[in-house]
């Protein structure tokens, strides 16, 4: 999770994003399905991020499996 910390501090347009690691490390040993949930929700967003930053289109409600294809993509 330090890892993943230090690269959301390196983008500053990320920082926001903390809020999710600090919920996901807070669920780990309490509540599982949260800390995945909060992951996914964590995840998504940097994809949709990614995508908006190399201007790929999402469409108006895309699967995070969609999100996580496009945002792969070179």
């Amino acid at each position: 999770m330090e890892r993943l910390k230090k690269v959301i501090k390196q983008y500053g347009r990320w920082t926001d994003l903390a809020i999710y690691t600090d919920r996901i490390e807070a669920h780990l040993s309490t509540d599982f399905s949260h800390a995945v949930e909060n992951a996914k929700a964590l995840l998504e967003t940097i994809g949709k991020q990614i995508c908006n930053s190399k201007g790929v289109d999402l469409g108006a409600t895309p699967s995070n499996n969609a999100v996580m294809k496009k945002a792969s993509l070179p």
